[in-house]
């Protein structure tokens, strides 16, 4: 739990200093005034990354560096952002006297961030739950985080390709199919194996905030069967290269 928190140079504040109790901490302000700025630093101090923007959109307007202090019960952890030339910034973390270059998850604080805009994941688009599930995993599995900026440049790649299109374009997409087919499987099992664990207590939770009794059934829809999805993704992407090449992007996949 953090208890102090002092920003300076981060966002909206100049120089600014509050302190948490145990319990339930209610922030109090008129718009624009940098509530959810401190939220957001209070999300930055427990994982080492924003949940809305850039490192370099953090600082306040003109400033070249920024740092976040903070006091928890297990001890104190500094965020330092520097801009060492006009257009690279050094992002560095201080935890408990141990520098830093980056936070590994089996630093990070547990935290839940719950916004208005969290309500679109039952009537917005397929990518909002997916993103959800996919950040929520990446708290509390070691490695998926990596797993998942890995997929990203294997799609970027693959996309590249397609849009390049190459004289030897089937042979060099077969690497990346490849990798994309085994990267996706691991995504996939892990979303499936998070919703079963939401589906053992959902029913029960779900039934005292409404006061009765309910079952509730959660399910994770992959495009292709968990068992040999790998196997199956790698299919479709060889024979639907002609449809990829039109549209110019990877259609099948975990994204």
């Amino acid at each position: 739990m953090i208890t102090d928190l002092r920003l300076q140079h981060f966002r909206s504040y100049a120089d600014a200093s509050f302190e948490l109790e145990p319990g339930v901490n209610i922030i109090v302000g008129p718009n624009a005034s940098g509530k959810t700025n401190l939220l957001e630093a209070v999300l930055l101090i427990a994982r080492g990354s924003s949940y809305r923007a850039r490192d370099a959109e953090l600082l306040q307007f003109d400033a070249s560096w920024a740092r976040l202090d903070a006091d928890t019960v297990n001890g104190v952890r500094i965020v330092k952002l520097q801009f060492t030339t006009p257009e690279k910034l050094v992002k560095s973390f201080e935890i408990d006297g141990q520098a830093l270059t980056r936070m590994p998850q089996t630093r990070t604080l547990p935290a839940v961030l719950f916004e208005p805009n969290h309500l679109l994941l039952l009537s917005g688009s397929p990518e909002l739950r997916r993103t959800f599930l996919d950040d929520l995993i990446e708290q509390i599995v070691p490695g998926f985080g990596a797993t998942r900026r890995h997929y990203k440049r294997v799609v970027a790649q693959r996309n590249a390709l397609l849009k390049k299109q190459p004289r030897d374009l089937q042979q060099q997409l077969f690497v990346w199919n490849l990798r994309l087919s085994e990267l996706g499987g691991s995504i996939v099992r892990e979303r499936a194996m998070l919703v079963d664990r939401f589906q053992e207590r959902i029913s029960e939770l779900y039934g005292s905030l409404a006061a009765q009794s309910h079952a509730v059934q959660l399910h994770y829809r992959t495009q292709f069967a968990l068992d040999h999805y790998e196997t199956a993704l790698l299919h479709k992407l060889e024979s639907s290269l002609e449809l990829d090449v039109l549209r110019g992007f990877t259609a099948a996949g975990p994204h």
